[in-house]
């Protein structure tokens, strides 16, 4: 039977087409009718994005916590989401909590540089940790040099070494941010 699969596929068409609240309403049939599924996990994390795209964070919320168990490819989007969401309604130290804990296990996924850069966004979020927070963006900025995030993290790290009064390093900071990144949009 693959009227789950069906389903699955239903919400994602009403995504493309921007009819978000009958895509929301076919992945919430997908959950309820199917729970024992294999797509359940997609359609958590699909309903959980456009929940947040729709400004309901708590249940966007809701739904991001559902994938976080699975600790795979999903899981790890499924952090980013679910941190970017509780940063976004200012629970910064519960989004530090939740990122610390996926980049025990999602280190390896696709998504570690996005959640290494969400982690010191985090951090950056309490002026207590901005060192911290600095280090975190430099980790990023020279772990993952070929991702698309580094030059935001070479350009926060240089702006944190400056908060810090750091200004060697934030020039620094600043001068690999120029030259290994002549055309990004932060120039």
């Amino acid at each position: 039977d693959m009227a789950d699969y069906a389903v699955l596929r239903l919400g994602y068409a009403l995504e493309q087409q921007q009819k978000l609240d009958s895509a929301a309403n076919r992945y919430r049939e997908l959950l309820r009718k199917y729970p024992d599924s294999e797509h359940v996990r997609t359609a958590a994390l699909s309903l959980g994005q456009i929940l947040y795209r729709q400004g309901d964070n708590a249940a966007a919320i809701e739904s991001f916590e559902q994938v976080l168990a699975s600790k795979d490819e999903q899981a790890a989007s499924a952090a980013h989401w679910l941190a970017v969401t509780l940063m976004k309604e200012n629970k910064i130290a519960e989004a530090e909590k939740i990122l610390a804990s996926a980049l025990h296990w999602a280190g390896n996924t696709s998504n570690a540089a996005t959640l290494r850069l969400d982690y010191a966004d985090a951090l950056y979020a309490d002026p207590a940790k901005l060192s911290e927070a600095r280090k975190a963006y430099e980790k990023v900025a020279s772990e993952y040099a070929d991702s698309p995030l580094a030059p935001r993290a070479a350009y926060n790290a240089a702006f944190g070494a400056l908060q810090e009064g750091d200004y060697r390093l934030a020039r620094n900071w600043a001068e690999t941010f120029l030259s290994k990144y002549p055309n990004d949009a932060l120039r």
